[in-house]
């Protein structure tokens, strides 16, 4: 009897990769799943995260595994400071109780800080559950209780509209809506993830911006190693083809898709290399006669970039493309490349 092959599995990691993108684009995640809210907030002043502090509570008093995502403390336009309960349910089976376990968050944040304007915010990031709900409710002997919170379930947004939306934060949503999608269908994910990139390429938000969404990406829709590899080769391949046409054909989305891959290798973007570079040579030159400090660091600064140009080489960018990205002669950057080669041949 043949037996069936079965399909690598690969695991998703909801908790860390949502919480993480959820904070680094925090205001975008709040206009896009609580607009009225994120019209009343301040947002010249940053949110406060608290929720270690919240988890030791919840620990303290109810015991257990239980735990909070995300506390923000909000400064709202009107100079008064809020709380924001912002929390998610991402299992595939949620508890029964989870309305409940909602209330029990507020009354403690009540009893600890004193405080009644506290705003919940539930992000179901899970598959179509029963147990999806954005309320508890509770009677006996005519004593009544309702505690309701708003919710946004990722999995029943249009996803046309999520796509047409210049919010950066829905690619993280379309980004679950994908991956659920795709259980058990790896080679459909993979087709889907380079979707997701492009999308976010396309999008208006800056480099730093795209830079955490695709890292997002890259983690949360997870691939088995085979798939993974032809990612990113069709990746590099579109970027070398693009490299290879006319300037007037070039799309900037790829360009994008370029220098995020770069600020994911080196955490900093060709241009800010180079601005940090031509800084540090200016603090060299001032400070010539009074300290080698700033020389040595112009120094260290200029074999970053030496560094980055050869990477960006190994990626299949052109002379022509890096000289221009740093704004170098292409004779300066070949002789670079070929001096970053030698060492590495040597070492």
């Amino acid at each position: 009897m043949t037996k069936t092959r079965r399909k690598p599995e690969v695991q998703v990691d909801f908790d860390t990769n949502l919480k993480d993108i959820i904070k680094k684009l925090f205001r975008e995640a709040l206009e896009l799943m609580h607009p009225e809210l994120a019209a009343q907030v301040d947002w010249k002043r940053p949110p406060e995260f608290m929720e270690q502090a919240m988890r030791r509570l919840i620990k303290a008093y109810l015991g257990g595994a239980k735990y909070c995502d995300i506390l923000a403390k909000l400064w709202l336009l009107t100079g008064e400071e809020k709380w924001l309960l912002l929390h998610w349910e991402i299992e595939v089976d949620p508890k029964i109780n989870f309305g409940k376990r909602m209330l029990e968050y507020r009354m403690l944040l009540f009893l600890q800080h004193k405080i009644e304007d506290i705003a919940a915010l539930v992000l179901f990031a899970g598959e179509k559950n029963p147990n999806q709900v954005n309320f508890y409710e509770y009677s006996f002997a005519k004593t009544k209780l309702r505690y309701e919170f708003p919710v946004f379930v990722a999995w029943n947004q249009d996803e046309q509209a999520l796509q047409a939306s210049e919010n950066p934060f829905v690619i993280a949503i379309l980004a679950i809506q994908y991956v659920l999608k795709t259980k058990g269908n790896l080679d459909d994910r993979l087709l889907l993830k380079e979707k997701l990139y492009e999308l976010a390429a396309a999008k208006n938000m800056d480099n730093q911006k795209l830079a955490h969404l695709l890292i997002f990406v890259e983690y949360f829709v997870s691939l088995p190693s085979r798939l993974e590899d032809i990612f990113v080769k069709r990746l590099h391949e579109k970027i070398q083809m693009e490299e290879a046409m006319p300037d007037i054909a070039k799309s900037p989305q790829v360009r994008r898709l370029a220098d995020a891959m770069f600020h994911g290798a080196y955490g900093a973007f060709p241009q800010d290399v180079l601005r940090r570079v031509k800084k540090a040579e200016s603090q060299a030159k001032k400070a010539e006669n009074q300290t080698k400090k700033a020389e040595n660091q112009a120094k260290v600064m200029a074999r970053q970039m030496h560094k980055a140009i050869y990477h960006m080489y190994l990626v299949g960018l052109s002379v022509l493309e890096i000289a221009k990205a740093f704004n170098l002669p292409e004779d300066q950057v070949q002789a670079i490349i070929a001096q970053e080669g030698a060492s590495q041949a040597a070492g």
